[in-house]
């Protein structure tokens, strides 16, 4: 780690983001505030008080520069299938702790191949640390309990064409799931 007291939430000028950055402000929590859109990202950051930084994932030194002023990242940019490998990639190569607020299986198959190398640098990666994992759990949980210690469980997802007010959540869910294996 680099000795800087602050965090980055990647992704801030989105839905979820912005709910989270202000969450985070009435706390009395200053994150550095980035994304992709600019405008938006200014916006929010003018409204909270907050720095920010408008950051492209595909711009390397940028990147790097943004990551040495912060110990951990919490990423609520999706499509996350997108925003997860590149962001953690980065941060582990920073020594930079990373976590993010996705749901996608894809997502956490790749998270969790950098584990081995996580280990080693002593960084700490947490993907799917939002509600709709946590959500799921518990329900699995519940329904594995009150069935006696179910074995195997197995969950239907079904994708809201217009009930999301994010993009980027639809985005996510369709991808997620044209790519999860059929059940045998």
């Amino acid at each position: 780690m680099n000795g800087a007291r602050s965090w980055m939430l990647y992704g801030a000028a989105g839905h979820t983001g912005a709910l989270i950055a202000r969450h985070a402000h009435q706390r009395g929590h200053r994150p550095l505030l980035a994304g992709r859109n600019a405008p938006a990202t200014a916006a929010l950051a003018g409204d909270l008080d907050l720095p920010y930084l408008a950051l492209a994932l595909d711009d390397p030194a940028a990147l790097d520069d943004a990551l040495a002023e912060v110990d951990l990242v919490l990423n609520a940019a999706g499509p996350f299938l997108h925003t997860a490998a590149p962001l953690a990639q980065a941060c582990l190569a920073a020594g930079v702790h990373y976590i993010d607020i996705g749901n996608e299986l894809q997502v956490f198959r790749t998270l969790y191949d950098l584990h081995q190398r996580a280990q080693q640098a002593g960084v700490t990666i947490i993907p799917g640390a939002g509600f709709g994992v946590v959500a799921t759990n518990c329900l699995a949980r519940y329904v594995s309990d009150a069935a006696g210690g179910a074995q195997h469980l197995e969950v239907a997802a079904r994708a809201a064409r217009r009930s999301s007010h994010d993009p980027a959540k639809r985005s996510s869910t369709s991808t997620d799931m044209a790519r999860a294996p059929a059940s045998s």
